[in-house]
């Protein structure tokens, strides 16, 4: 199953407000013009509920889309709109932590936020299905005609340890490589 809208909850340092999307520059060189500006739309849908709702934000500061190993990023690579959202609180902030605005931030409303914005992020792919789907099988055929990167072949020498080849090979073929 390879989702076409992904989107990865956490909890960072209670000092700061949520985070979505779009994600901070730099993006990295093979995401896709779509990738980019579809972040806008589902940002652009988060933000109208966190307005509605009186709640801070801040977007394209910080959590970027270049490093591949993060969870956004890899199924950015897999032809998702992938993106991080972060809640200020942190496993120290409990029911309930005092801001540095001295404004009490709850459990209650963190799981709000977080439930908003998902909410409003699943909202955004329904109403784009079509332009959804049809990008991301645009990403598959466009990888199969002309794939991006300077490398088209990799070799991996048989003179690896056997387990370790078929943990590679393992791993090549959970991800449909």
């Amino acid at each position: 199953w390879m989702p076409q809208v992904y989107a990865d909850l956490h909890e960072m340092g209670p000092s700061q407000p949520y985070f979505f999307a779009p994600a901070a520059a730099p993006f990295h060189e093979v995401i896709t013009p779509f990738q980019r500006e579809f972040q806008y739309v589902i940002g652009r849908n988060n933000a109208r509920y966190f307005d509605e709702s009186g709640w801070l934000y801040f977007t394209r500061e910080v959590f970027d889309l270049f490093y591949p190993s993060y969870g956004d990023t890899y199924t950015t690579f897999n032809g998702a709109i992938g993106m991080t959202y972060e809640q200020g609180g942190s496993g120290r902030a409990g029911r309930a932590v005092e801001m540095p605005t001295n404004d009490e931030l709850t459990l209650y409303d963190r799981l709000s936020h977080h439930a908003a914005a998902s909410m409003s992020t699943i909202e955004a792919a329904a109403n784009n299905t079509e332009q959804l789907l049809s990008n991301f099988e645009s990403f598959f055929q466009d990888a199969r005609r002309n794939p991006p990167g300077a490398y088209r072949t990799y070799m991996v020498s048989a003179n690896n340890p056997a387990d370790r080849l078929n943990s590679l090979t393992t791993l090549l073929d959970r991800n449909g490589i």
